[in-house]
């Protein structure tokens, strides 16, 4: 186990320091990826590189193939686990709030902790932690506890005879000692003393620390839950209010990790934060998150972060890219074609106009409203001068600048039309179901071409392609090259490519690459080579440089570099499929736009190069033996055969994962497979060493492989010294190789880092502004109705689950019509501005105040009973109208409001939803306005 552990070590400290993705893309596992749950709530890995999660029907482990699942029917205490945790020593800790802990050997097997005086029914523990030394910590309402597997003792507290609710805990590197965070502070636990963290508790306006974190220099990292994040170094607090990147609304912290390059990820309910060198970034739903409500983080071992939201399981890694999806941030499901103009912008062709791209990453919709005459767009050409030729379902278009010109011609009413080709400002070719046609745009004439008869299978032409030398070929079953005078000469291709569709043709130099339903063919004027490949269709191909292609494919994209195929599609973050002959090009930014099903944005030159995958061996079946995650086995002689099942968790690219095998004793060569599992039948008796190693599709072999010892019977010339001086000479050499390999990378990071820093800056911060006008009320600058109803749902999903009771307080002014008709609705305005400053003055952190819309406001006060809810909001209405709004020294508005309060109770109203809570609040509004205003009720 030691030499196993040791090898892992290694090689993840030699990887440590390559960055994972910071930009997008964002991954996301779902139902229909295996998760039985998309409640995830939390994330720990294990010493194996697997990722273990808890969710709302249980807990799940994901090796990189697939995700095994565990609940109540498999021997859990109850189908909602607040926390799973491997403790890398091979055993992973489940904890249930309220009902106890729970932990599985590498076998499965489940087993609970015995708590004979029932501390889990008597302390909600929603928590739990790993020490340094080994130690299981878990917190509650009265303390904490330690946990071992044969009982639990405590609660201990830091400092007897004050709140004793514990918050977080944090396990200093290094035995500085343990951090404990209160409700009256944070705490240094060191040889059994405790004493109060000195930190800016009067500037962050609050002792209780939500999470914390310790950073690679030693520094220590809290979250207060007034929304500061404070960095305390050589005793030194610096703060940053996260509160200015949220539009000052409160935010609630779930998790907080430090990577290996020193930077901050801190979960929340607001969305994901990053420090970085004292720079704050927040990412949300439009930067790629599911949801941006965040029950915890994990950063993995190979540099990929995982989260952990309300809508699934989240996962960032790999290279740049902008996604637009349809109906999340695209209007349209279709798009056939692209287009770049001379001035840079980008236009696409789909089923409901055109979507004009801008440099900065805007678009706008160009449809029947501003000219355009047909909106389902088929094909888009555009000439230097600035001209743009566009082919719908029914006729041929062209965009002069100005305006659109249509160009009618009655034969198109009744044929299908496919493409177009400019071949000069006074040629304009169509091919369509009935040959080729072409139009003289300046006499607005079209004829048909006697070389139509000379083509053979004129109807069924795919694409027809102007080359540099003014040449023209015409693909579909057949080629045929029509030269500058019109001569035409038939491509015979082999026999095998006799059945093929051809797609589309690229000229290269003097090579030219075929695109067809069966792969890419060169062709060099004498000899053809093809290049097959199996289950995804080629539909498009772009030149980048030599050896340097990319596919748009039936699934993703592909990169060609000559010889090999690099596919990429959604588990890298890339959400286009079936992309359209003509709809794959390189825009002046030198990146590549793909359409289909939505459009994705590639950078080719953000692409990194992968860490080295390690495979684990995760099953092994001799008869009726079986053995998890072995390290070893044993098998009786006379076992007719042995399974072997092994996965390569990396998390980057795995559906591109190949392994390859062998029995080292018995085989020199290795055996390549795709799948997870080998068979071996009547293994001779002796010691044999099984070893498994993985790649990326396309990839060198550069990662260690994964032993398995079998013993049938023992060998004498096997000994552990052989095995051990075998695997220090390959540790070391692999050691020798990453470091080499990590300073190229490290530069390579660096360059990249400066480039897409400077290109996406101003793009985050038009985005966040977009965001926050989306959410906010123009006049009020208050939370709109959207934002209140999303605060309102996951605040009562938060009070369902911890049991806390909840209010809601619609406020009305009284007569505000009357103000308006006095004093016009510019004072109406006024009065309404007045309310929302003074009233989000005078509420708590907790709280959110809304404008509902009209003269309505709401006000939701989570963790308030109903006695709490009436003097709270009794404070805020006297606090509201406490003064008139004075119009002149002489004339005053004065006003008042009315209230109705509806209190979700979590023992008497456990079915109630929102809407019947607001509707409740809403009719004890009336009853207010009704029994004589300025008053509240509930």
């Amino acid at each position: 186990m030691f030499k196993k552990y040791l090898l892992y070590a290694l090689i993840i400290f030699a990887f440590s320091l390559s960055s994972f993705a910071q930009e997008l893309p964002v991954i996301h596992y779902g139902t229909k990826e295996g998760l039985p749950s998309v409640f995830i709530v939390s994330l720990s890995q294990d010493e194996d590189n697997r990722i273990w999660i808890s969710h709302h029907t249980g807990i799940s482990v994901y090796d990189g193939s697939h995700f095994q699942n565990w609940s109540r029917e498999d021997g859990l205490l109850a189908n909602t686990p607040s926390t799973v945790m491997a403790d890398g020593k091979g055993t992973v800790w489940v904890l249930f709030a309220g009902r106890g802990i729970q932990y599985m050997d590498k076998n499965g097997s489940l087993y609970t902790v015995p708590d004979p005086e029932d501390i889990f029914k008597q302390d909600r523990i929603p928590f739990l932690y790993k020490l340094n030394n080994g130690s299981i910590l878990a917190t509650g309402g009265k303390g904490y506890y330690k946990i071992t597997k044969e009982k639990i003792d405590g609660p201990f507290y830091p400092v007897q005879g004050k709140n004793n609710r514990v918050i977080y805990v944090l396990d200093l590197q290094s035995n500085r000692g343990l951090l404990i965070s209160t409700a009256d502070g944070v705490f240094l636990i060191r040889e059994n003393t405790a004493s109060l963290l000195s930190l800016p508790y009067e500037k962050i306006g609050s002792r209780a620390i939500s999470v914390m974190a310790e950073g690679r220099e030693g520094e220590i990292f809290l979250a207060s839950r007034t929304g500061w994040l404070i960095r305390r170094r050589n005793g030194k607090p610096e703060t940053w209010d996260l509160k200015n990147h949220t539009e000052n609304r409160p935010i609630s912290f779930f998790e907080m990790r430090c990577d290996s390059r020193g930077r901050v990820w801190i979960a929340t309910g607001s969305g994901l934060f990053l420090w970085e060198e004292g720079e704050i970034s927040r990412f949300t739903e439009d930067h790629g998150l599911s949801n941006i409500w965040l029950n915890g983080l994990l950063v993995g071992k190979q540099g990929v972060l995982w989260i952990a939201t309300e809508s699934g399981l989240d996962k960032i890694s790999r290279f740049e890219f902008r996604n637009y999806v349809y109906r999340r941030d695209f209007p349209v499901n279709a798009v056939w074609c692209l287009e770049s103009l001379p001035d840079g912008n980008i236009w696409a062709g789909t089923n409901k106009g055109i979507i004009a791209f801008s440099l900065e990453g805007d678009y706008k919709i160009i449809s029947r409203k501003d000219g355009l005459p047909e909106e389902a767009i088929i094909r888009l050409e555009a000439e230097k001068n600035g001209r743009v030729w566009i082919l719908s379902y029914g006729g041929i278009h062209c965009w002069n600048g100005r305006k659109f010109i249509s160009y009618p011609y009655r034969p198109f009413d009744i044929i299908n039309l496919w493409g177009l080709l400019v071949v000069n400002p006074r040629e304009i070719w169509i091919f369509t179901s009935d040959g080729i046609f072409i139009l003289d745009p300046q006499n607005k004439t079209f004829h048909k071409p006697a070389l139509n008869d000379r083509i053979s299978d004129v109807n069924a032409l795919n694409n027809i392609v102007l080359t540099k030398n003014g040449e023209i070929f015409s693909v579909g079953h057949t080629i045929h090259r029509i030269g500058k005078d019109r001569s035409i000469e038939k491509i015979e291709l082999p026999d095998w490519g006799r059945q093929i569709s051809i797609f589309n043709l690229v000229e290269d130099g003097s090579l030219i690459w075929l695109v067809t339903d069966e792969g890419l063919i060169s062709f060099d004027g004498r000899n053809w080579q093809r290049f097959p490949v199996s289950s995804i269709k080629i539909f498009d191909m772009i030149k980048l440089a030599d050896n340097d292609y990319w596919l748009g494919c039936s699934s993703g994209v592909a990169h060609f570099n000559g010889r090999n195929f690099n596919f990429y599609g959604f588990h890298d973050g890339i959400a286009v499929e079936e992309c359209n002959t003509n709809a794959i090009l390189r825009d002046s930014r030198g990146r590549i736009w793909v359409g289909g099903k939505n459009i994705s944005i590639i950078n080719p030159s953000a692409l990194r190069v992968l860490p080295p995958c390690i495979p684990i061996i995760t099953r092994t079946l001799a008869g009726d033996k079986e053995d998890i995650l072995p390290e070893s086995i044993q098998i009786p002689s006379n076992s007719r055969s042995l399974e072997i099942e092994f996965s390569t968790p990396c998390f980057i690219n795995e559906q591109e994962i190949r392994h390859r095998y062998r029995m080292a004793d018995i085989e020199s060569d290795w055996s390549e497979t795709t799948e997870h599992s080998v068979r071996y039948a009547r293994l001779s008796p002796g010691n044999h060493f099984f070893e498994v190693q993985s790649r990326q599709k396309n990839e060198d072999w550069k990662g260690p492989p994964s032993n398995l010892t079998i013993n049938v019977s023992p060998r004498f010339w096997q000994t552990i010294w052989a095995r051990i001086l075998y695997v220090l000479l390959f540790v070391a050499a692999g050691f020798l190789i990453n470091i080499v390999r990590l300073r190229a990378l490290e530069k390579q990071r660096k360059k990249l880092k400066y480039l897409v820093d400077t290109q996406t800056k101003e793009i985050r911060k038009q985005r966040d502004l977009l965001a926050q006008l989306a959410t906010m009320d123009a006049l009020t600058n208050l939370p709109n109705r959207r934002k209140f109803i999303e605060s309102f749902e996951k605040e009562l999903r938060r009070s369902k689950r911890n049991l806390q009771p909840l209010s809601l307080c619609i406020f009305d002014i009284d007569f505000f019509k009357k103000v308006n008709d006095t004093f016009g609705h510019s004072m109406g305005d006024e009065v309404l501005k007045l309310v929302a400053d003074r009233g989000i003055k005078a509420i708590r952190n907790t709280d959110t105040f809304a404008r509902w819309g009209g003269d309505e406001f709401v006000f939701l006060m989570p963790e308030t009973d109903k006695r709490q809810a009436k003097e709270t909001c009794h404070r805020l209405k006297n606090a509201i109208q406490s003064e008139p709004l004075s119009l002149s020294l002489f004339e005053k508005i004065t006003f008042t409001l009315s209230g109705g309060i509806s209190t979700w109770n979590p023992i008497k109203d456990r079915q109630k939803t929102s809407d019947e809570i607001f509707k409740e609040a809403d009719e004890i509004l009336y009853k207010a306005k009704n029994s004589g205003r300025d008053n509240i009720l509930q």
